[in-house]
Order: C-alpha cells, then structure tokens, then sequence
C-alpha cells in the first residue's frame, strides 16, 4: 500500500481481510504498523532476511525483539 492515500490503503486492507474470513492467506509486506496491527492475525517480524519474532500483533508488540529491530534500540 506504499504511495496511496491512506483512505485508499484502509479500503485495500478492508478487502484482504474480508477475502481471509473465507480462508484465503495473505502475506503482506507493510511497515505502517498502525494499519498493519489493525488488520493482521499473525505478524513475522524481520531483520536482515531473518524472522526474529512471529506472533499475533498484541504479543510481538510487547516483544523486545520488535524494538530492537523496529526502534533500532538494544
């Protein structure tokens, strides 16, 4: 959704997640968490081409490993 509006990137966002209640799985590559947090089931936090935390958004929230990478905070 880079480089569209954000009530566009809403719209988007709305539609893959109506898509997914009849089971089909999206992986989406987004670095707007808000939006992100908003619609995602499942996140895969990355570094360097490496997962270094996978869970629902209100785990990986609380995982230092998301602001070590996110935040650049050690």
């Amino acid at each position: 959704a880079a480089g569209i509006n954000p009530v566009l990137g809403r719209s988007i966002f709305q539609k893959l997640k109506d898509f997914s209640h009849n089971g089909t799985t999206f992986f989406i590559v987004e670095h707007r968490l808000e939006i992100l947090f908003e619609f995602a089931s499942w996140v895969y936090v990355m570094d360097k081409g490496r997962t270094v935390a996978a869970g629902q958004p209100q785990v990986i929230i609380d995982d230092p490993a998301f602001y070590q990478v996110y935040l650049g905070e050690e």
